[in-house]
């Protein structure tokens, strides 16, 4: 796993069973929402599916997530500032942004 993929919970699943044959489904599967929770993952939805990848750190980020091969670029900007002026009076506590399609490198 690293910063720059999104990983499905099967494939993760299946790296952790070849040097622990007995962790089941259930156990891994909380473990990613649990790091999720401190915030150690990041997850997003590709084709219906949960997909995990490690936090790019403190800073928020948003992004281009690859359809294909589930890469992960970097969106330089931030459109909080423009969703903030239309939520007049409202307190936002978080949010997130990312764009799906497929990168120069897949077909």
């Amino acid at each position: 796993m690293d910063q720059h993929h999104y990983n499905p919970v099967k494939d993760i699943i299946n790296k952790i069973q070849e040097y622990f044959p007995s962790v089941s489904y259930e156990t891994v599967y909380r473990n990613l929402y649990l790091l999720t929770d401190e915030e150690l993952l990041e997850t997003t939805e590709l084709n219906r599916e949960k997909h995990f990848r490690l936090a790019a750190g403190p800073d928020h980020q948003h992004y281009f997530i690859c359809k294909i091969c589930r890469a992960a670029k970097v969106i330089e900007l931030c459109p909080m500032e423009l969703v903030k002026n239309t939520l007049k009076g409202y307190y936002v506590e978080n949010h997130k942004f990312e764009v799906y399609g497929i990168c120069p490198q897949c077909p």
